[in-house]
């Protein structure tokens, strides 16, 4: 579903309809990061990117995107997001299934038609990357609660740190 919506909305508006005003700051940061990552200019702190304000696995994500197609657009880091957002809604149906077993199906297929997240998928911002980061935490929560163990408690660890990496604000979850 989230591919086929980004498909149709870059045929039909084209490079513009993937993105929000921040999109194309987020394109250019990156694209300049794949340039100075090939020139071997990296080095020490610059691996987190240009800005200390922003965390950097966003970047790191469109860069990975643009270094493996070789394209600056947004098409390629949104059908990425697409693929991100599609685990997403796995998440989601896992969490439902946890709470109410017969809950599993119909929240898995809601989030899969789900307005909101089709079309932020769809559009080259953080969202997606956080909110899969945020799922896979508080599905990774909950397992804990349930069987406490090494294995769910890493998963929620690098979950947490996935999504810390993509937004900060998620910092009150670790406590």
């Amino acid at each position: 579903v989230r591919l086929t919506y980004t498909l149709i909305i870059y045929f039909s508006a084209g490079p513009e309809g993937l993105m929000a005003p921040d999109s194309k700051g987020f394109l250019q940061t990156a694209a300049a990061f794949v340039e100075a990552a090939r020139s071997g200019v990296l080095a020490g702190w610059d691996w987190l990117g240009p800005d200390p304000a922003v965390m950097p696995m966003n970047l790191w994500l469109l860069s990975a995107t643009m270094a493996v197609t070789g394209d600056t657009g947004p098409l390629a880091p949104a059908l990425a997001q697409g693929v991100i957002g599609a685990a997403t809604c796995v998440f989601i149906a896992l969490l439902a299934g946890a709470v109410h077993r017969g809950l599993l199906a119909s929240a898995g297929w809601f989030a899969v038609f789900a307005p909101t997240l089709v079309v932020l998928n769809g559009i080259v911002l953080t969202d997606t990357l956080f909110l899969f980061a945020a799922a896979g935490a508080l599905w990774a929560a909950l397992a804990w609660m349930r069987h406490p163990g090494w294995r769910s408690a890493l998963i929620l660890g690098g979950a947490l740190g996935l999504a810390a990496m993509t937004r900060i604000v998620i910092a009150p979850w670790i406590v």
